[in-house]
């Protein structure tokens, strides 16, 4: 166990949650990774833009990145991608012609279809890893963290913004 002493109280990373939590996020993306680009030939953003458009759209660029909580640089890049292959229609919000909307076409849909599996079979790895059981809890205790950060980062920008 590595101990750093820094202004006399200890510090423990393994002990740390966040080192944690960043350390799976990092293992799971690297897994999906590998996977979609064995099996799909898709980068982990446009999976993650494909999901969010199934699951919610049609979706403007900048729903994408608040819902999938990605660069809006990186869903710009992802989404270029998917129109210029076919699986992304952009068409014109009727409500606000200056907005864009994406929808899956039918191609997209096919390649959303593949995705789901993949992540799915990574989310059993896990649940196998924590047990069925403990699902549930898990999943209350990572929204209580997510709901949490929301209002340190909406409290933080607040800040930001007064200064």
């Amino acid at each position: 166990m590595t101990t750093t002493m820094h202004d006399d109280c200890a510090f423990t990373l393994e002990t740390f949650l966040p080192y944690h939590l960043h350390t799976v996020s990092s293992l799971i993306m690297q897994l999906t990774t590998r996977r979609y680009a064995r099996e799909l030939d898709v980068s982990v953003a446009e999976g993650r833009v494909l999901t969010a458009v199934s699951s919610f759209g049609p979706l403007s660029t900048h729903e994408i990145a608040g819902r999938t909580r990605m660069d809006k640089a990186k869903v710009s890049r992802a989404v270029k991608h998917l129109v210029a292959r076919g699986w992304l229609l952009r068409d014109i919000n009727p409500d606000d012609n200056r907005l864009i909307m994406l929808t899956l076409t039918r191609e997209g849909r096919k390649i959303h279809d593949a995705v789901v599996p993949i992540i799915t079979a990574i989310e059993r790895e896990i649940v196998d890893a924590i047990g069925a059981n403990s699902k549930a809890a898990f999943m209350e205790m990572l929204t209580k963290i997510e709901e949490r950060l929301d209002k340190s980062m909406l409290e933080d920008s607040l800040l930001t913004d007064k200064s």
